[in-house]
């Protein structure tokens, strides 16, 4: 299985994805999760209603998602949206390769 690895806090983790969907709106959730099935971090963020396999990247809480999306492939940007005072870029996400790291 690949993985995805991060860089923070002087230590290198070895990340894997979960896909699922927001309920109340059906937008894609992406989800790290280390290889002891522990919660990570969430890539996407739910903001308003978006296309078909595309999220909101939740760069506020982890500042590196934009690299690790482009680095492996997951997804390309195309706009972004608000929400309070940050602005979320939003990527179509390539649901093939982001399952090519998931559990």
């Amino acid at each position: 299985m690949k993985t995805i690895e991060v860089s923070l806090w002087g230590e290198t983790y070895k990340l894997n994805t979960i896909i699922d969907n927001y309920r109340s709106n059906g937008n894609i959730y992406i989800g790290l999760i280390t290889q002891d099935g522990e919660p990570f971090a969430d890539l996407t963020v739910n903001i308003k209603p978006l296309s078909a396999n595309c999220g909101a990247v939740d760069t506020n809480n982890l500042p590196c998602a934009e690299a690790l999306i482009e680095k492996y492939g997951l997804g390309e940007r195309f706009t972004y949206v608000s929400s309070g005072f940050c602005n979320y870029p939003v990527y179509e996400f390539n649901i093939d390769n982001v399952r090519e790291y998931e559990v």
